[in-house]
């Protein structure tokens, strides 16, 4: 799963050809509607480029909150779609980021310890917004980086669920980055999926060590060690256009939690490689509610897969942003590369 294409700066066409020579056979574009362009000509663009047969990729669409609710009334977030094209959750944003200094984070920095910001909005508004979308069956997909957005959301969704109860709502936490494990084992048990911004260890870990968090916290970033031992499925993304969709190099970094600086940031947060692999195939297809027709490569399952340099399972784990993909395959048509 990947959180964004980028749609302002190239061709629909030449992003979905750079997800597939990274391993990609579908994404969520989970930001619909933001900025200067229409959540509908996003809609029109993906339809019709798949009705021009040059979508090689599924995209599942997460809409803005304001266009979602303008465009709610229309009836063209309803219906089935294809299984291509797919309208799904309502995004909203709870708090910035850590590096801008804009996360939720209560406690404060730990370069500037008065430096705290809060979410956007209260936890009334919060509760509010998670209730209205969460009692009329939507799903919500939801930006939370510091541990203040994250305990609001979470607290928002167990409020909406003792309320309306719903067994698979599979709300989406996005980026996730501060999570506790007291965090994961309420996810959990409120059915919050989490998607762990996994290449910010990569990217960011060295100065969220040594400037905005100090080493404990940044030790706990994207905590998917935490899920695994809580038995959470989780997804990992780039939040493409912040970095590239880099996806062997996602996975070698949930593996070894390793920094540009050549530093292991948080050992007991590592993943094995299935784990990791699971994050962009089994565990993402539960994002989607489509676990039942892709995701593993079965028997009535459709034919989306990929076919990498080598066996990634069975790879070193110091080799594994080395492997590259030489062959995608979506819908039983080769759109990258070629087979063997």
């Amino acid at each position: 799963m990947t959180e964004i294409l980028n749609l302002r700066d190239c061709s629909h066409r030449e992003c979905v050809a750079e997800y597939n020579a990274q391993g990609f056979t579908s994404a969520h574009d989970s930001a619909v509607g933001i900025g200067n362009l229409s959540a509908e000509t996003v809609y029109r663009t993906y339809n019709q480029l798949y009705e021009s047969g040059g979508l090689n990729m599924r995209v599942y669409l997460a809409t803005m909150e304001e266009p979602f609710r303008r465009l709610e009334s229309t009836g063209l977030l309803d219906g089935p779609g294809s299984r291509f094209v797919q309208c799904s959750a309502v995004k909203a944003l709870a708090d910035g980021s850590i590096q801008a200094g804009t996360a939720a984070i209560p406690e404060g920095y730990f370069f500037d310890p008065s430096l705290r910001p809060g979410i956007i909005g209260t936890q009334g508004y919060w509760d509010d917004l998670v209730y209205h979308w969460h009692s009329r069956g939507r799903q919500l997909s939801i930006h939370c980086n510091g541990v203040g957005a994250i305990e609001t959301v979470i607290t928002a969704v167990e409020r909406a669920q003792a309320r309306c109860p719903r067994k698979d709502a599979r709300h989406l936490i996005i980026h996730c980055q501060m999570a506790t494990d007291e965090h994961v084992r309420r996810m959990k048990e409120a059915g919050i999926l989490p998607s762990f911004y996994g290449l910010h260890v990569w990217n960011w870990g060295d100065r969220h060590r040594d400037i905005f968090l100090g080493p404990d916290r940044a030790a706990r970033l994207d905590p998917a060690g935490s899920a695994v031992r809580a038995g959470l499925p989780f997804s990992l993304h780039a939040d493409t256009p912040v970095l590239p969709q880099m996806t062997m190099l996602s996975i070698h970094t949930a593996v070894n939690r390793e920094t540009k600086g050549g530093a292991v940031l948080g050992p007991d947060q590592r993943i094995s490689t299935l784990e990791a692999v699971r994050a962009y195939t089994s565990y993402a297809a539960l994002f989607s509610h489509s676990e039942t027709w892709r995701g593993t490569i079965e028997p009535g399952k459709v034919a989306d897969f990929v076919i990498p340099s080598e066996d990634i399972l069975e790879a070193p784990a110091g080799r594994l942003k080395g492997i590259t993909f030489a062959a995608a395959i979506v819908d039983n048509r080769v759109v990258y590369g070629q087979l063997p």
